[in-house]
């Protein structure tokens, strides 16, 4: 084909045809994916949202965050921050705890970035820090990370204001 013949604006219109412009589609992506991976990582519940009890351990919460919108001529470019938030805790010395659930935010860290397209969703996906530290949850001090995945999407200007 020769690209000289295209017409004008069809490649960047194709290109941008799969791109999500919605942050609800990139959670489900999440969240989806851990599903999948969830015999290799071994964990006992996937959640939607943080909660105030965990029930097993260790568990994988999907918490969105906030979108950043750019204009752009003729398009808008989406930043959408998730949170994935995984807590641990067995009766066992709490050095112990933080040190199983940091190997275990690692390899959730790589799960997250096996693909960084998220199956054509976004432009690019990467996790942007994983913080350590502890909450209370059913009235019991848990060791837990706080993984922040940022994600840019960009989609038509004549459609909605950019997954909000």
């Amino acid at each position: 084909m020769a690209w000289d013949k295209v017409p004008r604006g069809w490649v960047r219109s194709y290109l941008m045809a799969e791109l999500t412009r919605n942050q609800s589609d990139v959670s489900d992506y999440l969240f989806n994916l851990f599903a999948l991976h969830k015999q290799q990582l071994q964990f006992e519940d996937l959640l939607y949202g943080d909660v105030a009890r965990v029930i097993g351990t260790p568990s994988i919460c999907i918490e969105s965050g906030p979108v950043s919108i750019d204009r752009m001529p003729s398009r808008m470019q989406q930043q959408y921050t998730h949170f994935v938030i995984v807590y641990h805790g067995k009766f066992q010395d709490m050095q112990d705890n933080r040190k199983e659930l940091d190997r275990f935010s690692q390899k959730v860290r790589d799960v997250v970035q096996t693909d960084r397209t998220m199956g054509g969703l976004v432009i690019d996906s990467w996790v942007s820090g994983i913080e350590p530290g502890y909450g209370v949850r059913s009235k019991s001090l848990w060791v837990m990370s706080r993984l922040t995945v940022t994600s840019k999407s960009q989609s038509n200007d004549d459609v909605n204001y950019g997954g909000l």
